[in-house]
């Protein structure tokens, strides 16, 4: 039988945004696109499903974060018999044969796959080319000319964009789904992470295109959660690399916003430990 390949929407507060992202994903060889509603809690949630009745729309009881949407959603696609699932954020745009081409690519031992990603604001610079785990994790190709990509083949990385990428969902299953207690950021890396330590390959393939608008992890954020990985795969390094970065703000303590971003860190190092979220630090950049 021939593979079933859907989508999955991760939604917040985006509407009529997100309204770019569902018509690219209708037009592109997809068996089903459910948009997860994280709590907007605005009225998009009923606007969109009325809109776009192409689109299942699943509203989330609470916002538990883009882990706890997107796993609802995979698990929704998993259980309609899809095979493989489109994963984006819901402002990605998505080149017209970027879905078959990162299903092309998706064979063998390769159970993820991204595309390369522009920046919307400037469609001709290379946002991700996808990544490596260094100390810090960094992207490949950032900063660097769209054109300059133009016929290279897929090539393995150590982790995607989560703000689409191509998943076979058996082996997101085996892996145990997206960590949800991350609640934003870093969790795509530790299941791309978890993915290769089972056998699996991951690829970037620079012939499917997307475009999105990035956004920065905020501080605390980004060292409870990098922390938080790098007790998990046992490395240090990466974990020296966040007090390296707290370290940097403390240097600079008179400046007000350096000081709360070097105790921002600290705090998010310190509950990456004892496993606590601090809701009222997470989203504050």
């Amino acid at each position: 039988m021939p593979e079933r390949t859907g989508a999955v929407v991760v939604h917040h507060r985006n509407w009529p945004g997100v309204s770019d992202t569902l018509h690219a994903l209708l037009a592109a060889p997809l068996d089903r696109v459910v948009l997860v509603d994280d709590a907007s809690g605005d009225g998009s949630a009923p606007a969109i499903r009325e809109a776009w009745p192409g689109v299942e729309v699943i509203e989330q009881a609470a916002n538990l974060g883009y882990a706890a949407a997107a796993n609802t959603g995979l698990r929704r696609l998993a259980q309609t018999g899809c095979d493989t699932a489109l994963l984006v954020t819901h402002e990605v745009l998505l080149d017209g044969g970027a879905v078959a081409a990162l299903g092309a690519a998706l064979t063998g031992d390769v159970v993820a796959a991204g595309p390369l990603l522009a920046y919307r604001d400037r469609p001709e610079v290379v946002w991700s080319a996808g990544g490596l785990l260094t100390a810090p994790p960094e992207h490949v190709g950032q900063g660097e000319p769209i054109a300059a990509w133009s016929g290279r083949p897929p090539y393995d990385v150590d982790w995607l964009d989560g703000a689409c990428l191509l998943l076979r969902l058996d082996a997101v299953a085996a892996a145990g789904w997206l960590d949800e207690s991350y609640f934003l950021y870093v969790e795509e890396l530790d299941l791309l992470w978890r993915l290769r330590q089972a056998g699996g390959r991951v690829v970037v393939v620079p012939a499917a295109r997307a475009w999105q608008q990035p956004s920065f992890a905020p501080p605390y954020l980004q060292a409870r959660n990098l922390t938080r990985f790098a007790r998990r795969a046992g490395r240090p390094d990466i974990a020296r690399s966040v007090l390296r970065l707290a370290a940097g703000h403390l240097r600079h303590a008179r400046d007000p916003d350096q000081r709360w971003r070097a105790y921002a860190m600290l705090r998010g190092v310190l509950d990456a430990c004892s496993g606590r979220l601090d809701r009222s630090r997470a989203l504050r950049r």
